[in-house]
């Protein structure tokens, strides 16, 4: 062979053993790599191809046979190794923002200022946290954080000043109370009185029972509710005989504290206004330096604790105070006297119940006038004088609690303090006001419990005139301390307290 055609064949044979060489080696992934890709892809790169199905034949498919295009190795080409697309890697999905779950109460937090952190009312948060005193936290307690945009209905709320709502069994002042609600509470609303005066709830926590109206903020009319109270009140227990002698404690007297919250009275403090019989010191004055002793009457000791807390004037509690409005001689008019050198804190010219009550900011007045009335002041002069006291008193939000006077045996006034006592108890009806029949109270003890002069209760030999001991409850002056408190108790309990 010419040398020419060897050296072109041996080119050949060895551009042969090169190509055979290339096609026989494996790609081999870096072991570092380790995404996943498809079972093709890797095939390709590891040189061995899976097998392709082959296409259903037109037999297969009902067709007639067609002649079957040439494959590239007929035509005498060379395979082309498909080549897969490489894989598509997802865009990360945003992650939406998610509020907190809970969050744990840190000393000093305040819960409305939680709500507000955290884009919500007191009322959503509080929806989260049912049964919960939004009053009361403490460092460690764990709340639910909702999400601000669910926002709950509710046919009412207990009111923002209505924390403790007591819920009754029974529309009634003294029904059983069988639960208590925070403020803000949701509620649904069942039915109501025909007064209107008391609604049947269930609240969010599942108490269920009766509340007085005034304590909610109404998102609905309550004429649209079925009229539910039931027809007869339950049997109650029997109170202790110095209660029964304070009556008419009803709901229009907490429109009048609500009316005294708004201009800023002190739920926690009372006025006296009187003659010389509240001037005396043996008057609650020892309730007040708890020189006290309750014997069978313990369920009092809340409410002394309660206005014993509150601060009348300089320094003082409500049980100690000397009012500006009593003083030793004064008939029913005095107290609108503007003669004479003005009292301590009082301006020039002021009225002294007006300056009491200025001063004091009390809730709650016991008034009892008319004793120095008996022997020179007509029936009808007296009742104006009364009502003038009962309208300012109402007008400044303070709750009158009107009593009676003790009985008057002088000779020559027979009989005058029974008519005035007619007064006082046809004008506590007619207005509406508590009523201390201090005068029904006195009847049965020695001597009606007035001592020599005819005029001023009697008092402790011992001077212990808050001692409620049987043997000391046959003074008047300790029988008086006792229904005073028991006249307060009641009050406090109904209206006062939500």
């Amino acid at each position: 062979m010419p040398p020419r055609r060897v050296l072109i064949c041996c080119l050949a044979l060895a551009a042969s053993l090169v190509a055979v060489a290339c096609a026989a080696a494996t790609v081999e992934v870096p072991a570092v790599v380790t995404p996943f890709v498809p079972g093709t892809f890797t095939a390709t790169l590891t040189g061995a191809l899976p097998a392709t199905p082959a296409p259903a034949t037109p037999a297969e498919r009902g067709q007639e046979a067609t002649a079957e295009p040439a494959t590239p190795t007929e035509l005498g080409q060379a395979a082309t190794p498909t080549r897969m697309p490489a894989p598509t890697v997802a865009s990360p999905t945003p992650t939406p923002t998610v509020m907190p779950v809970t969050y744990s109460v840190v000393a000093g937090d305040v819960f409305y200022n939680i709500a507000a952190r955290f884009g919500l009312t007191a009322e959503q948060l509080l929806d989260a946290n049912p049964g919960l005193d939004p009053a009361v936290l403490y460092p460690g307690d764990v709340l639910i954080i909702p999400d601000p945009a669910t926002r709950a209905t509710a046919d009412a709320r207990v009111r923002l000043n209505g924390g403790g709502l007591r819920v009754r069994a029974w529309p009634d002042l003294a029904a059983e109370v069988v639960a208590t609600l925070p403020a803000l509470t949701r509620l649904d609303l069942h039915g109501r009185s025909a007064d209107n005066d008391w609604v049947q709830v269930t609240s969010n926590t599942g108490a269920s029972g009766w509340v007085p109206a005034l304590w909610l903020d109404l998102r609905l009319a309550l004429v649209v509710l079925p009229v539910t109270a039931p027809d007869a009140p339950p049997p109650s227990a029997t109170p202790p005989p110095e209660a029964s002698y304070i009556s008419n404690v009803n709901l229009r007297m907490l429109r009048v504290f609500q009316r005294g919250q708004a201009l800023g009275n002190r739920a926690d403090v009372f006025s006296k206004v009187g003659d010389s019989i509240t001037v005396s010191t043996a008057f609650l004055v020892p309730i007040g330096v708890g020189n006290y002793r309750l014997g069978a009457y313990a369920d009092l000791q809340g409410v002394i604790d309660f206005f014993s807390a509150g601060e009348a004037r300089g320094g003082l509690n409500a049980f100690e105070n000397r009012s500006l409005a009593a003083k030793v001689g004064w008939r029913a008019r005095a107290v609108f006297g503007t003669g004479g050198d003005p009292l301590p804190d009082c301006e020039a010219g002021e009225r002294p119940l007006l300056c009491e009550y200025r001063v004091v900011r009390p809730a709650v007045a016991l008034i009892m006038l008319g004793t120095n009335d008996v022997p020179y002041t007509p029936a009808a002069e007296y009742d104006s004088d009364v009502r003038r006291i009962l309208d300012l008193t109402l007008e400044q939000g303070v709750i009158p609690v009107l009593s009676t006077i003790p009985p008057f045996t002088r000779a020559g006034d027979e009989g005058r303090a029974e008519e005035l006592n007619v007064i006082v108890r046809t004008l506590a009806l007619e207005y509406g006001v508590p009523l201390l029949d201090y005068y029904a109270a006195m009847t049965g003890l020695p001597g009606q419990g007035i001592g020599g002069d005819g005029v001023h209760p009697t008092t402790a030999d011992d001077t212990r005139n808050a001692d409620f001991s049987p043997d000391h409850l046959q003074f008047g002056m300790v029988m008086r301390n006792l229904t005073a408190l028991y006249a307060l108790n009641e009050v406090w309990t109904k209206i006062i307290t939500p």
